[in-house]
């Protein structure tokens, strides 16, 4: 087979295989009713501001629900050195990406998991971070409420828990404005509502690591 033969070949097997990547994507999307789109690095700065400020065992476990490609974990990692920090993604191609790319960046100190979230023990999460939609983060909503410890914590990005009241709330300087919220669990159980809601100080945007996108 000459040049030019296995050129188109191998041009063939990588159209096939988008392709099948993106049906893959599809798919997931819609049975998970979240699609796996990237948050903006100043929306992940906000998020990574709410990290940063709150108080957390000396070796915590922070659970980052449907990371997507590779999410805020490495991040946290970096800022949490002792933290054990686990993404699970249950989206084949967004999970590939993210495993490769930790693997090429020797990011050791996360670990993606393919696995629906809705499926596995929230129950050692002393952090919990998410960036869903509207419907799946009522869904997820009854689940916290009975695996989360009280001294749990919950960050979500752009989307509310229905009925729990954030303690916190930064709102980014991007076009949405978009807000990302901080929830303390067992505040939230005490009475449904919550604590008042603080507008937490923006930091600048040189604040947030580039490299980090997903």
């Amino acid at each position: 087979m000459n040049g030019q033969g296995l050129l188109h070949d191998g041009a063939l097997v990588l159209m096939v295989l988008v392709t099948l990547g993106a049906i893959s994507i599809i798919v997931r999307t819609l049975r998970n009713g979240v699609p796996p789109m990237p948050s903006s690095a100043r929306v992940r700065a906000q998020m990574m501001s709410l990290v940063r400020q709150v108080e957390l065992p000396r070796a915590p476990t922070v659970l980052e629900l449907g990371p997507g490609w590779r999410g805020l974990s490495p991040a946290v990692s970096r800022n949490r050195p002792t933290a054990t920090v686990i993404g699970y993604e249950n989206s084949a191609v967004p999970f590939l990406f993210s495993v490769v790319a930790g693997r090429l960046r020797r990011v050791d100190s996360v670990r993606y998991v393919r696995a629906d979230f809705h499926r596995v023990s929230l129950r050692e999460a002393d952090l919990v971070l998410c960036y869903l939609s509207p419907d799946a983060m009522a869904r997820l909503q009854p689940k916290l409420a009975v695996e989360l410890k009280p001294s749990a914590i919950v960050v979500s990005s752009t989307f509310a828990l229905p009925t729990w009241k954030a303690s916190r709330f930064v709102v980014a300087d991007d076009i949405y404005r978009t807000r990302v919220y901080l929830y303390y669990v067992g505040t939230c159980r005490s009475d449904g509502l919550g604590q008042r809601v603080d507008i937490v100080e923006l930091e600048s945007d040189g604040d947030w690591n580039y490299d980090d996108r997903r």
